[in-house]
């Protein structure tokens, strides 16, 4: 018998614990969004490719999103929880929420890496995160009508 009561084994495919076994709600993940961002190299193929040799750090210039690249997602006029995870192995991102005039649009941050704050911070653009960092950030979009189109954008330095 595992500590939380239930018994067998864990599948890591399924919630575990006291969710799983009660049949609790894990949120409306319609809402609940996760990004992973990571750049990614390509051949002359077309096929995923990298430099096997270079022990620096492989930069380069596809970005991509959840493995998708130029990425699009429709939203409703309600608040989003974005889950974002820096996925690449070399780079570091800044992330900025712009609109079509390249004018930087409020973001609340409510974690970080570890935990969540201690109370939402409202931000132009979040913490500049590391390789394998988490953020997690608040955004409510009732202000704006329809086809009001914002943009993600990178707003770190670019590497050397």
């Amino acid at each position: 018998m595992f500590p939380d009561g239930t018994r067998g084994s864990v599948n890591l495919c399924v919630p575990s614990g006291r969710a799983g076994a009660s049949g609790g709600s894990w949120g409306n993940l319609d809402y609940d969004v996760n990004l992973m961002l990571a750049d990614k190299a390509f051949g002359k193929n077309g096929q995923p490719a990298s430099d096997i040799f270079n022990f620096d750090g492989f930069l380069v210039d596809v970005m991509t999103v959840n493995l998708a690249y130029k990425p699009y997602f429709h939203v409703e006029r309600r608040k989003y929880r974005f889950r974002i995870l820096n996925g690449s192995v070399a780079r570091f991102f800044k992330l900025a929420l712009v609109d079509a005039s390249g004018v930087a649009q409020p973001i609340t941050q409510i974690a970080n890496d570890g935990n969540l704050l201690p109370q939402p911070v409202t931000l132009l653009e979040l913490d500049e995160q590391g390789i394998a960092w988490r953020a997690t950030a608040a955004r409510q979009r009732s202000r704006h009508g329809n086809g009001d189109a914002k943009t993600c954008i990178d707003c770190a330095p670019a590497a050397a």
